[in-house]
């Protein structure tokens, strides 16, 4: 497992411990500065995660100026909390999509 996902599980467990409360908005700024790290110290970093957004945008129709973060909060219409559980709902999801195309 890539070493993205494996934070998002730590942060799926305690989000408050890692953002201070359960919120899409920190949790993009968490991954904003994870990924910033992780191309400081790669900078031919890549993750299959940055297919995430084409497939929040598939799922739920959306607009290709909005990334993964506003369109899951759009489509719980700003409920904070809520978006992280469709965060973490469409993530799985995507990763299920993803292991069908290893297979």
């Amino acid at each position: 497992m890539e070493s993205v996902y494996e934070m998002f599980e730590d942060l799926r467990q305690r989000p408050g411990m890692y953002l201070g409360k359960k919120s899409i908005t920190l949790l993009d700024v968490y991954f904003g500065g994870y990924i910033h790290d992780e191309f400081k110290s790669n900078p031919n970093y890549h993750t299959s995660f940055f297919g995430f957004t084409d497939f929040v945008r598939k799922y739920h129709n959306g607009s290709l100026s909005k990334g993964w973060p506003t369109l899951i909060l759009d489509a719980v219409n700003g409920n904070e909390e809520k978006a992280v559980d469709l965060f973490y709902e469409l993530l799985d999801e995507f990763l299920i999509g993803q292991n069908q195309i290893k297979d």
